[in-house]
């Protein structure tokens, strides 16, 4: 046993070997248990195979079953991000398509594209709104497609024929839109 000079306070501190052969020594139940463990267990193990872990083996079934959980709780998780990408680039391809539409129709304008683009101007979305309903009414009557374009305020949003607006918006020009 190693003491040191520590100012009196009955400290007294033992190294690892001299814990052991204090352990063996010791009748107390607890210790008779741990040295028993260590004696037949424990340095068994470690000069048959050169370790020791505290762990049971697991037989060759048990590890392909162990295996297999955890292959089985990848593929879920795999399952999931496959789902989440899918829905993803169901988005990314609804929203490509829109804008393929949008560019292969440059004659077709949103009310307040239209008059931000031909008049320089901004209207109230309430006016605007009135001159969408008056433009899709207009555009059915006349057999015209009316077609749409994603904005980030109001999403999807529908946007007319470039005659279409201008001639409303001249009528608006001499009387309120009702």
């Amino acid at each position: 046993m190693t003491e040191l000079n520590v100012p009196s306070r009955g400290l007294l501190i033992i190294n690892e070997p001299d814990t052991y052969r204090l352990i063996i020594k010791s009748t107390m139940p607890d210790a008779e248990r741990f040295e028993k463990k260590v004696m037949e267990e424990i340095l068994p193990a470690i000069r048959k195979t050169g370790t020791y872990s505290a762990a049971p083996a697991l037989c060759t079934e048990e590890m392909l079953l162990q295996t297999a959980q955890v292959l089985l709780d990848h593929k879920r998780a795999l399952d999931i991000v496959s789902s989440s990408v899918k829905a993803i680039d169901a988005r990314v391809g609804k929203i490509a398509d829109q804008m393929e539409r949008q560019t292969t129709m440059p004659e077709f304008f949103t009310v307040l594209g239209f008059a931000r683009i031909e008049y320089n101007t901004s209207i109230p979305i309430d006016v605007a709104n009135k001159i969408g309903r008056k433009a899709a009414t207009r555009s059915r009557g006349l057999g015209v497609p009316i077609g749409k374009a994603y904005d980030a305020r109001f999403g999807q949003i529908n946007t007319y024929r470039h005659d279409i607006l201008q001639n409303l918006f001249r009528e608006y020009e001499t009387e309120p839109v009702a």
